[in-house]
């Protein structure tokens, strides 16, 4: 019992390490912190959007005979199954909420919730795992920061900002391109993951994307100084 105990909290802890530098990038990006119940509901729907996903997932893979060439399709359907449920709780429960007040609150609760989605995604992917040590899961913790984990909250947050945009100027297409975008950036990751090319491949564009993103911040930050409560002139 106690040995069962240990694990989980030790499996615990290294699920969570992962998220913390991420947790710090969106925080400093606030200068007004949202209410902590909501962050929380946002982390805890991005735990929802894992087990929706898992079963999305299922789905697809029964529907795509196994073969290298159907990889393709799975990989893609599943990148587009994830980043939509990352985005569609929130979208549904915080997003219509009155907490939702600046423009940049787009982008910080869906990177709250890409966070909850990483999170949930490290500890079910560690218990699943029957045979590990202590360094195995140290190594997996550490490259899931830089990878999974860095992608998730990159799409994420992309698709807030094309969220807000869309708001901004009532017109459709920056949602759909943010969404698009975010989609291919994971389907991407997918096919590389696969191979070793990973770390000479999609390890920059994480990172091209992640100074993107610093810039997608101070735009929508300097949106809503200069035009002072934009969101609830344009809010429906």
């Amino acid at each position: 019992m106690a040995g069962s105990v240990i694990k989980f909290f030790y499996l615990f802890f290294f699920a969570f390490v992962p998220v913390l530098y991420w947790f710090w990038f969106i925080l400093k990006e606030d200068k007004h912190p949202e209410p902590k119940i909501w962050t929380i509901l946002a982390f805890i729907l991005g735990g929802i959007a894992v087990i929706s996903s898992y079963f999305a997932e299922s789905w697809l893979n029964s529907l795509i005979a196994p073969g290298e060439t159907n990889a393709w399709g799975y990989f893609l359907g599943s990148a587009f199954i994830e980043e939509f449920f990352k985005f569609i709780f929130v979208a549904l429960l915080i997003f219509k909420s009155r907490v939702f007040d600046e423009p940049v609150d787009a982008m910080i609760y869906m990177g709250f919730a890409a966070l909850g989605f990483a999170f949930f995604e490290n500890f079910l992917g560690f218990v699943g795992t029957n045979e590990f040590t202590f360094g195995d899961v140290f190594v997996v913790a550490f490259l899931r920061a830089l990878g999974a984990n860095f992608l998730h909250l990159l799409a994420s947050v992309l698709i807030g900002f094309g969220f807000i945009y869309s708001k901004i100027t009532r017109r459709v297409f920056p949602f759909v391109f943010s969404f698009a975008t975010a989609v291919i950036l994971h389907f991407i990751y997918n096919l590389f993951i696969m191979n070793q090319e990973i770390f000479f491949v999609i390890f920059p564009i994480l990172w091209a994307v992640y100074f993107i993103i610093l810039k997608e911040f101070e735009f929508i930050k300097l949106k809503n100084i200069k035009n002072g409560g934009i969101l609830s002139r344009t809010a429906t």
